[in-house]
């Protein structure tokens, strides 16, 4: 049975939508939209609570899709439409919202298998974020780590950008010592950066290992000097000159295609 949400849990809401603490402190993040909290479900993901608009429960298969949600025991809320409206992150919002567990599973880094692991440096566009995350699932990524000042990947707005992609990867905020680590084990370090005299054309590096660990930097800022110290080795994507640089979304579409290749040719 849909019930309507209490001032307390709407403010819950509100909170898991605008602050990284609440997020960090409860576990909880929002995802909104119907296919994503589908997708969600479908991956496993079970939402803790769901919550719709009035308008939404107007809708005769959206009421079939509650329906399945209560035989998954998921407890769902409704809203008056003004007041989802309020606390959508969506301009247009589709009715429909969901709280979910941030996933606990973990990952297992081996030396023995041939893998791409993406490394984002104090990536602070959620927009950008979500996409480099839904371009690393396409290419077969399974892990994305992010270091430095980025923006935390339970963000609505990442969630939403990564069309929910976020689900089929391991993401995991990462320090100095576990990318160490890393390289310890046989990953390859490779920074992408148009920074710097030590930049080599991707086209003419040479890739040494099975194992890559790509690095994307910021928007503007470009990786941090501690990565770019740890880096075996710093590359650029040759482009026009008409064009001073590509979007970080943009470089890690190329590199991550052009790496894949590289790899698959053996």
């Amino acid at each position: 049975m849909t019930k309507k949400a209490t001032k307390t849990q709407i403010k819950h809401l509100r909170a898991l939508i605008r602050e990284k603490k609440t997020r960090d402190k409860t576990g909880q993040f929002i995802a909104e939209g119907f296919k994503i909290i589908s997708d969600a479900i479908e991956k496993k993901h079970i939402p803790e609570q769901v919550i719709v608009s009035n308008s939404f429960l107007e809708n005769f298969e959206n009421k079939k899709f509650l329906k399945g949600l209560e035989k998954l025991k998921v407890k769902t809320l409704y809203l008056g439409d003004s007041d989802f409206e309020q606390i959508s992150s969506l301009k247009n919002s589709q009715g429909i919202l969901a709280v979910i567990k941030k996933p606990e599973e973990d990952y297992s880094f081996t030396s023995e298998e041939s893998e791409i692991v993406v490394l984002c440096d104090g990536v602070q566009d959620p927009g950008n974020l979500g996409a480099i995350i839904r371009t690393a699932v396409a290419f077969g990524v399974k892990a994305v780590l992010v270091t430095g000042d980025n923006v935390d990947m339970y963000n609505p707005k990442v969630i939403r950008a990564s069309s929910g992609t976020i689900f089929d990867v391991f993401t995991y905020n990462c320090t100095s010592e576990e990318i160490k680590s890393l390289k310890d084990i046989g990953f390859e370090l490779l920074a992408s950066s148009v920074f710097g005299d030590n930049a080599e054309s991707f086209n003419k590096m040479k890739i040494d290992s099975d194992k890559i660990l790509l690095a994307f930097g910021a928007e503007g800022k470009g990786l941090s000097d501690k990565i770019l110290k740890m880096s075996d080795k710093i590359f650029y994507i040759p482009i026009d000159e008409k064009v001073e640089s590509l979007n970080v979304v943009s470089a890690a579409s190329i590199t991550l295609f052009a790496v894949k290749n590289a790899l698959s040719a053996g």
